[in-house]
């Protein structure tokens, strides 16, 4: 779970960078990886706790649950990463924890589940402002930089540093949809869930997190530097003011509403609105198939 959620999401904060020509894949995918990971150890208990306590009832969750959670929302998150598509694994871990909830026949805490879903309809509306604001207010500050050279230079350091910010976001807010429920069945303590699927979040980035680089950073509008620091500026706060209160949102929604925010600056023909559609169809479905796939797998496991 850590794998795939570092190959679909963690790219997705800093693949604005690598589409606005800043820095590298190689490097971004590095940097990802490492601060996701300090994200995960650092600000990530309050998103644990939310997993681990908040959605099914304490004592339901065993390693069973918390096996075949994991493994159902990977496995969706894998083969949406596989076909360049940024998924949420935030819907894609909470789809499948009902499905089992479900097949259970357990108490869910709707009150829980009924915030996280206002938290997921606010992340992209939030980011999305916050993108068109940023890029405006940038775009005026910088026309006071007479030389082109230092402009350059400042949007360099701006675009790494908030890039660097959104990937410790990502891992203080996500870290809770890979080692929550493995908290919850007292498996291991939160700090040392969080090392692990950190760890597991950084391998993810830097093995296969190119795939999904190229739809954030190209595909979706053209990136220039302005609009890249202030879309990874704007995906940063979202992601780390959720982690703060411990609601886990998701990533691709931050940063994909992010991009579409400072692409609108320049109007809606400047945003690919066939790559956004096909973008959200699957942010509907994550939760659904994520459900259905950990009901059946639970349910047949049942029969052994």
């Amino acid at each position: 779970m850590g794998w795939s959620l570092g190959s679909n999401d963690a790219t997705n904060c800093i693949g604005t960078a690598v589409g606005g020509g800043i820095l590298r894949l190689r490097t971004a995918l590095i940097l990802a990886g490492v601060f996701a990971l300090i994200g995960a150890v650092v600000g990530g208990g309050q998103v644990i706790t939310t997993f681990k306590e908040g959605v099914l009832p304490a004592g339901s969750i065993t390693a069973q649950v918390a096996f075949v959670a994991a493994f159902s929302a990977a496995t969706f998150v894998a083969v949406s990463t596989c076909l360049k598509i940024p998924v949420s694994t935030t819907h894609a871990i909470v789809g499948a924890t009902l499905g089992i909830g479900l097949a259970l026949s357990a108490t869910i805490n709707w009150g829980t589940v009924g915030m996280m879903g206002i938290v997921w309809l606010t992340t992209p509306t939030a980011a999305m402002a916050l993108g068109f604001i940023f890029y405006k207010s940038v775009e005026k500050a910088m026309r006071r930089v007479k030389r082109p050279a230092t402009a350059n230079l400042i949007f360099k350091i701006l675009v790494i540093a908030s890039g660097c910010y959104a990937a410790y976001g990502l891992g203080a807010n996500n870290i809770g949809n890979v080692t929550g429920l493995i908290a919850g069945a007292n498996i291991t303590v939160p700090i040392v869930a969080a090392v692990i699927g950190g760890v597991a979040m950084m391998a993810g980035a830097l093995m296969w997190g190119s795939k999904v680089v190229e739809t954030v950073g190209k595909s979706m509008t053209v990136i220039d530097p302005a609009m890249a620091f202030s879309a990874q500026l704007s995906t940063a706060l979202v992601l780390n003011i959720f982690a703060i209160v411990g609601m886990p949102t998701s990533a691709s929604h931050a940063v994909v509403g992010a991009v579409m925010g400072v692409g609108l600056v320049k109007g809606m023909s400047a945003i690919n609105m066939k790559i956004v559609r096909n973008i959200f169809l699957t942010w509907i479905l994550t939760p659904v198939v994520s459900a259905v796939l950990a009901f059946g797998i639970f349910k047949i496991i049942g029969l052994f």
